[in-house]
């Protein structure tokens, strides 16, 4: 019986030529999937074995895995962005933070970045990122944040807990000459066997980089340990606050016990090989209806005497003393109706309603609840993954603050920053500001000026960080004194005849 993995469905679809042969058989399935999962979100031809029966001409493929992926990744962390807690720090560590992560976001783009990654992640199963740091390069510049390949990781987990990382190889093919060795980046917490500081559970994370033999890189067995060609950077460790590897993995739609994450499109190859199939096969019958095959009621073909292949085809004519037009398909409404019911069938397995593809009525989309009730299925999947994301991306911000303190100077306390990401209903920016000015302008008011400037800038309206209060009334104060100075200065008087009377 053959050995069954979470991409068991999609090795089936992949030539065993593209099954990379220099890793063990769990990694190479994986790293296996992730190319096919690209092919299909790229509609890559040869993904699907795809048949146009009757011509040579090349199949159809449908964009059907970029629907899947495209539509979930519109939900996945919606808006994310870094906050500063408020919850913690003083208000000059927070400040600090602030303009430190507002920098950093910047100059590394963050938000773009983060965009990005998610989507190639829903694509593959699996997205990383990278924090490094440069000592030699000018302060303010030296922390880098970046997404990484999944296909560079390799996750050492605990003997007995596959969910506990203790460790990270980052590792490629790379030729130096003649020759090929497997560049590998190893990071370790102190739980490895091999950290430098073994047994010292307080000790920071260590790493090193080495040229390993191609063969047996990856072994796990200390009588066969990887043969290390050349060591580039020892076993070194981190600065002593940084006891986290600084390999953030997120995965996608994750399942017990594996240590990796699933593609959106794991699952329901098959059905996007159908509706290629389908989609191939009506293009087929359209050309054989509109442009005719024809008949002959003679032997074969002739050329000279000596017989010869026939040569049929849509558009071809079997030149001969009587032809008739072949009756053949008429309709395409079979073709249609079942390449609907496979797609149907794809979004529901997944929970993409047409709502959550952008195919909604005006009445739907006016109704909050409607439209809620439509979006339930996505939105309720994508909060349970968001539940994984946040919790990355929380633990890379917090880590943050030690590579700031370390390489930037940048010392914000028990200030820490964290995710926040907005709402995954479109909303209705013109009726949420009118509730929000009903309810500061009721008497009383239900809600103070401060929190209703606060709402508004969540809407979307650009109001400056120094309108408040005191800014406001101060401006009024001045406008009102340059229309009537005199009023001002009689009420003023007015105001100190009375502090007279009363004290009198």
């Amino acid at each position: 019986m053959a050995k069954r993995n979470p991409y068991s469905a999609a090795l089936k679809l992949v030539s065993p030529s593209d099954v990379p042969s220099w890793m063990n058989e769990d990694d190479a399935a994986r790293h296996a999937a992730y190319s096919l999962y690209e092919d299909i979100y790229w509609s890559e031809p040869g993904t699907f074995k795809l048949q146009q029966r009757g011509t040579n001409d090349n199949p159809l493929y449908v964009p059907s895995g970029r629907i899947i992926t495209n539509t979930m990744n519109r939900y996945l962390a919606r808006n994310w962005r870094p906050v500063v807690d408020p919850d913690f720090g003083t208000d000059s560590e927070k400040a600090l933070l602030t303009l430190a992560l507002t920098n950093l976001s910047k100059r590394e783009r963050l938000q773009a970045k983060f965009r990005q990654n998610k989507l190639w992640g829903t694509m593959r199963g699996d997205w990383c990122w990278h924090i490094t740091a440069n000592p030699n390069r000018p302060e303010g510049s030296r922390i880098s944040v970046k997404p990484i390949d999944p296909r560079l990781v390799f996750l050492i987990t605990a003997p007995n807990d596959v969910d506990r990382v203790i460790g990270v190889d980052l590792a490629e093919q790379e030729a130096v000459g003649d020759e090929t060795f497997v560049r590998r980046t190893r990071y370790l917490k102190p739980e490895h066997p091999e950290h430098p500081s073994t047994g010292n559970l307080l000790a920071p994370v260590s790493f090193q980089v080495d040229h390993l033999e191609v063969e047996n890189w990856d072994s796990t067995d200390p009588e066969e340990p990887p043969k290390i060609v050349q060591t580039l950077t020892p076993p070194t460790l981190l600065p002593p606050t940084i006891t986290s590897i600084p390999v953030y993995h997120i995965k996608n739609n994750a399942e017990p016990q594996n240590p990796y994450g699933l593609s959106e499109m794991r699952g329901i190859e098959r059905l996007m090989g159908g509706i290629n199939q389908t989609i191939t096969d009506e293009e087929l019958t359209l050309a054989l209806h509109g442009l005719g095959m024809y008949k002959s009621s003679k032997g074969q073909p002739q050329r000279n005497g000596v017989p010869v292949p026939w040569d049929l085809g849509p558009g071809k004519v079997v030149h001969d003393e009587t032809f008739d037009r072949v009756t053949g398909v008429t309709t395409i409404g079979p073709f249609l109706e079942h390449n609907k019911y496979l797609e149907d069938r794809m979004s529901k397995i997944n929970g993409v309603s047409d709502v959550a593809q952008g195919d909604v009525d005006v009445t739907t989309a006016e109704s909050g609840i409607a439209l809620a009730i439509r979006l339930g299925p996505i939105i309720e999947e994508s909060n349970n993954r968001d539940e994984e994301i946040m919790s990355v991306m929380d633990n890379m911000l917090f880590d943050l603050r030690f590579w700031m303190a370390e390489y930037e100077g940048v010392n914000v306390g028990e200030a820490r920053a964290v995710s926040k990401t907005g709402s995954k209903i479109p909303e209705n920016a013109a009726k949420q500001f009118d509730a929000l000015y009903k309810m500061v302008s009721h008497d009383p008011p239900l809600i103070t000026m401060a929190y209703f400037r606060d709402a508004v800038r969540e809407l979307g309206y650009d109001i400056p960080p120094d309108v408040d209060g005191a800014a406001i009334a101060a401006e009024m104060a001045e406008f009102a004194e340059a229309v009537d100075p005199d009023g001002a200065r009689l009420a003023a008087e007015g105001e100190e005849g009375t502090e007279e009377f009363e004290t009198e």
